[in-house]
């Protein structure tokens, strides 16, 4: 949370005490999410992807769906913007984030993966698609993902699934103690009736500019804990993005 680190001196003081609180209640979030991480796994880990092709899928290893989901993730994750500084400034005299556009369009970024279920690339979904993998003993029911310590034959594939299983519920302790919801649902992409009185109260008292700061400050740690999960399904015979030429399928 870099913007939340050095509060400027030279802000309100009224300002500057909600800052400080909105600082310890995020610590208070993450503290809690945090304590859902028990195992341990090496620093080095080595991968290892093997399988059958399956006629159902065309001779590949895995559905169309899984591959389309691990495009679609890794894509995201590599464009998702995380070091977003606010920009804040005076505005008629009064201080104002002068890049409220900008914080709204990182949020938006983050939705498919933190807020819509039925989106491939919602961390619960990619979650469900590598444990799947790396608890698969047979090689006949498709691509089978094993890890190893460093450059070792030490197989800790129990102990990844479960380190990914953890940093699935730390996200989802986070956002529960969050209010994606509101932001998402009755201001950012739509704006349903149950949230209109608060939204209207949010904005012109301001309240909304902390709303908006407070649910941008976590992103950074979220992208951190999703990194396990990119690095899976990076590792995959990833297609790159065909060029202006279109080419003529097979």
């Amino acid at each position: 949370m870099p913007f939340l680190e050095n509060i400027d001196p030279s802000l309100p003081a009224e300002v500057r005490t909600r800052l400080e609180q909105l600082r310890q209640e995020i610590d208070k979030i993450l503290d809690a999410a945090m304590r859902h991480f028990a195992t341990d796994i090496p620093n080095r880990i080595a991968f290892r992807l093997t399988g059958n092709s399956s006629a159902n899928w065309g001779g590949d290893l895995m559905p169309q769906e899984e591959r389309a989901q691990a495009i679609s993730f890794v894509v995201r994750y590599e464009h998702l913007p995380i070091d977003v500084k606010v920009r804040l400034g005076k505005v008629d005299g009064e201080w104002h984030i002068r890049n409220l556009g900008e914080l709204r369009h990182v949020l938006n970024d983050f939705r498919p993966i933190i807020q819509n279920q039925n989106d491939l690339t919602f961390y619960t979904n990619v979650n469900a698609t590598v444990q799947k993998r790396l608890r698969r003993s047979d090689p006949a029911q498709g691509l089978r993902l094993q890890a190893f310590e460093g450059d070792s034959d030490k197989d800790v594939s129990a102990a990844f699934a479960q380190h990914l299983g953890e940093s699935t519920k730390a996200i989802a302790t986070l956002l529960g103690a969050l209010e994606y919801d509101y932001l998402f649902n009755g201001v950012l992409q739509h704006s349903d009736p149950q949230y209109s009185t608060r939204f209207v109260r949010d904005y012109t008292t301001g309240e909304f500019n902390y709303i908006l700061w407070k649910h941008v400050a976590v992103l950074g740690q979220i992208h951190y804990w999703l990194t396990p999960f990119y690095r899976v399904l990076r590792l995959l015979n990833f297609p790159s993005l065909g060029s202006l030429v279109v080419k003529a399928e097979d």
